[in-house]
């Protein structure tokens, strides 16, 4: 079953891991997955939101999942 949890220091380096997976993406920036909500299947990450702060708004950085995540877990992810 997925479960969806804040992101901690522990996760870190698997949230990297999983982000430099992603062709596109170089780097990743620490202060922006401090602000993630990680999205698990059995310990290992399907996807995660993240954002930055930026004047008075929040800007979406990373909203990265795996292919075959089921759609509704996906938007529970994005709430």
């Amino acid at each position: 079953m997925f479960e969806i949890k804040q992101a901690t220091e522990a996760d870190y380096e698997a949230i990297k891991e999983f982000l430099l997976e992603v062709p596109a993406i170089d780097t990743v920036e620490v202060d922006i997955i401090k602000n993630a909500s990680v999205l698990y299947l059995q310990d290992k990450i399907y996807g995660l939101i993240s954002y930055e702060i930026f004047f008075n708004y929040a800007l979406i950085r990373y909203f990265v999942f795996k292919r075959n995540t089921d759609e509704m877990v996906v938007k529970e992810l994005f709430e």
